[in-house]
């Protein structure tokens, strides 16, 4: 038997939160622990000397519309793979079952374990992704440094609901988000990207 049937799951809402931060001008924000962020670098044979890039990809049988343009993502992983930096990967859900290929670091761990997932995260100097699923879950909430894109569906789909913003010509930002942290509103192509990706990099060098 399922022990949660007929217990109702209760949400926080966008809406809660940004009363909190504007009443208190702080908010407590997902962290990784010690011990995870120790296990995650063992795994990885993580390297000071190194940069680390994260990019998740929702590929869901759900809403498919949301999904992360895989085949732009890839060739995004083999530029930066190209320029140095380790990329790591975290597949959707869906696609654990299938053998991941070899060419990148996959690290399916972060599928089944939120701590495993925030560690990979605070390794990585930016973290790319889709604004629709785990990724904007986690990393919405954190100080990690991130680039999410696809945030242009969120206008059509839940935009005012999910942050109270009526004015579809705005391109909103969390207000707990620092400088490094940032909602494109634009699709997944590789040029947008590229080009995103590339300016936040010449910025932090």
């Amino acid at each position: 038997t399922n022990p949660f049937k007929g217990i109702e799951r209760k949400f926080i809402k966008e809406s809660i939160l940004f009363r909190y931060f504007k009443k208190k001008n702080f908010l407590p924000k997902y962290k990784a622990s010690f011990t995870n962020l120790k296990f995650v670098k063992k795994k990885i044979n993580f390297n000071t000397n190194e940069k680390y890039i994260s990019i998740s990809i929702r590929n869901s049988t759900y809403n498919k519309h949301l999904n992360s343009n895989i085949k732009e993502w890839m060739k995004i992983a083999k530029y930066l793979k190209q320029k140095g930096y380790k990329v790591i990967i975290i597949r959707e859900f869906e696609d654990y079952f299938y053998d991941a290929p070899s060419d990148f670091l996959y690290f399916d761990l972060a599928l089944f374990d939120p701590q495993i997932r925030m560690s990979i995260y605070e390794i990585c100097e930016l973290n790319l992704g889709v604004c629709n699923g785990p990724f904007s879950s986690f990393i919405f909430y954190s100080d990690c440094n991130f680039l999410c894109f696809k945030g242009n569906l969120m206008k059509d789909l839940d935009y005012v609901r999910r942050y109270g913003v009526k004015n579809l010509n705005i391109d909103f930002q969390l207000p707990f988000f620092h400088e490094n942290q940032r909602i494109i509103y634009s699709e997944d192509s590789y040029e947008n990207i590229l080009k995103q990706t590339n300016n936040f990099l010449e910025k932090i060098i």
